[in-house]
């Protein structure tokens, strides 16, 4: 598992986001497959599109990449 912590200033409590590693690294695969299907769909049309395709790209690389974090588990240690 992946963890992240936050650390509570007033308590000392600390929060752990658990993310199986496994599916970090699916969705991470899923958000690189999406922005060069974008980015190439964007060539193809050509002109101007070519910048619009990765920004809208990088968006939706962005959105995939955060998706295992709203899954996650919520693990609280004091």
């Amino acid at each position: 598992m992946w963890p992240f912590t936050a650390r509570c200033r007033n308590c000392a409590a600390t929060v752990i986001l658990k993310i199986p590693r496994w599916q970090n690294v699916l969705f991470q695969i899923l958000g690189q497959i999406a922005f060069w299907g974008i980015l190439l769909s964007g060539l193809l049309v050509g002109g101007s599109n070519v910048i619009v395709a990765a920004l809208a790209g990088a968006i939706i690389a962005i959105m995939i990449a955060i998706i295992p974090g709203i899954f996650a588990e919520l693990d609280v240690n004091r």
